[in-house]
């Protein structure tokens, strides 16, 4: 029974985001949490360069 409950968690979770991605915004969100994910660690590295203790 578990099994079957997480099979049908994943197409459950995909089908509102094929929905939104009619209107394009989902593809905007994506856009700004790759971009987010890739400015994290220059953030992270910039903050410890510019700290005297590292």
């Amino acid at each position: 029974m578990a099994a079957r409950a997480g099979h049908r968690r994943r197409p459950a979770h995909l089908v509102p985001i094929g929905c939104v991605d009619t209107g394009g915004s989902t593809l905007l969100l994506l856009l700004l949490l790759i971009l987010l994910a890739s400015i994290a660690p220059i953030a992270a590295g910039a903050r410890r360069a510019a700290s005297p203790d590292a």
